[in-house]
């Protein structure tokens, strides 16, 4: 994790030219997510959603789904399927494709950002979430609640 946290181009190490994720506009894939697994024993999710199949909120959903999905929570009740029944509602209409525009992108344009926090700052953050949510009377997540058993 440190060799990838103080290369100065960490990006062309966590994302390389040529794989799922670079900017493949002739029909590229509409969703590609990765895990990676550290020496350390840290893992790290990353996904990556086209906009033809949803938005960031979209793509929040999924993965909350999807952690709900694998977690080993037998409490946890699983999300229903979507239903598409907008055919049903409104009478269907064609509009087409569904083709995107072939946009070349200018990587020297794009901004790319990188926040590391370290652990103890996290930690204070953390305890003032959980101070404020004791004083409003609002419930500890599910994370803080896994987290405090397993320390």
């Amino acid at each position: 994790m440190s060799e990838i946290l103080n290369h100065p181009h960490a990006e062309s190490i966590v994302f390389p030219k040529d794989l799922p994720w670079a900017n493949n506009y002739e029909g590229g894939n509409l969703l590609v997510a990765q895990a990676s697994k550290f020496d350390c024993g840290g893992i790290a999710v990353s996904v990556c959603l086209s906009h033809k199949i949803g938005d960031g909120c979209s793509v929040l959903s999924f993965l909350n789904d999807w952690a709900s999905v694998t977690c080993d929570n037998t409490t946890t009740t699983l999300v229903p399927s979507p239903r598409f029944v907008r055919d049903s509602i409104f009478s269907p209409q064609y509009y087409g494709p569904l083709i995107a525009p072939q946009i070349e992108s200018n990587v020297s344009e794009c901004v790319q950002k990188r926040f590391i926090y370290p652990t103890a700052k996290l930690d204070a953050l953390r305890a003032k979430v959980i101070l404020a949510s004791v004083h409003y009377g609002l419930r500890n997540s599910r994370l803080h609640e896994k987290r405090e058993n397993t320390i």
